[in-house]
């Protein structure tokens, strides 16, 4: 694994995120301010305009990237466990999501780790109880089954992305290089955009597999990976 995966995956595993504080600065630059009512008219009319052209411009985008100003993948906890398990037993899959336990980080977020092997964990991060997970991320120490390796990576991309059809999901396990069971990893790494969600994939000799889904947009993954 380079050092660029690996200082990715230790920080989404530390937690160190500042939205709290840029939350705090965006609020305090948005006070309004007083001005006269002429001018407030005028630049009301203005506004408008261009909230128009924005709000066009924002539904022709909404098809290519939903989760453009967000920093979560767009599905709670409860609703990736729900979608997980129903299709890790469609598939056959040994592997099932309980009960868990939440732990405050110092940055005010809250992570989970669920042991569905010994050998494979999967961790799960919010902002807060019930909120959307910000990120996923699956590790797979030398599990024996590739196949069923392979099949749950697929079933944490459809519990990520419930909407994802058959067709996109089995052309993002290609290419992932995870396409064919029989083939080991080639100690590859794999950053891929799809419909504002990023796929990071480090997959590596003797089935040792890491596999982190995203926001694209987030600012803790974009100033690893552009840096």
């Amino acid at each position: 694994m380079t050092k660029k995966f690996q200082i990715l995956i230790g920080l989404m595993m530390v937690f160190a995120l500042a939205a709290c504080s840029n939350d705090k600065d965006n609020e305090e630059t948005s006070a309004p301010k007083n001005e006269t009512p002429a001018v407030a008219a005028e630049e009301s009319a203005n506004e408008n305009e261009v909230n128009e052209e924005e709000k066009e411009k924002a539904e022709d985008e909404e098809d290519e990237n939903e989760l453009a100003d967000d920093e979560s993948i767009g599905v709670t906890m409860e609703e990736f466990t729900k979608v997980f398990n129903e299709k890790s037993a469609e598939a056959n899959l040994d592997f099932t999501i309980g009960d868990m336990e939440w732990e405050d980080t110092e940055q005010g977020l809250k992570a989970t780790t669920i042991e569905l092997h010994e050998d494979v964990h999967l961790n799960g991060l919010v902002k807060e109880d019930g909120g959307d997970l910000k990120a996923v991320l699956l590790e797979v120490g030398g599990y024996e089954s590739r196949e069923q390796t392979i099949g749950l990576v697929q079933a944490i991309i459809e519990s990520a992305n419930p909407n994802v059809s058959d067709a996109e999901t089995k052309g993002l396990l290609k290419e992932l290089g995870l396409s064919d069971p029989k083939q080991d990893g080639d100690d590859s790494e794999k950053f891929i955009d799809k419909n504002g969600l990023q796929y990071l994939l480090s997959n590596e000799s003797g089935n040792w597999l890491e596999f982190m889904i995203g926001n694209q947009n987030d600012p803790d993954i974009k100033e690893i990976l552009e840096g």
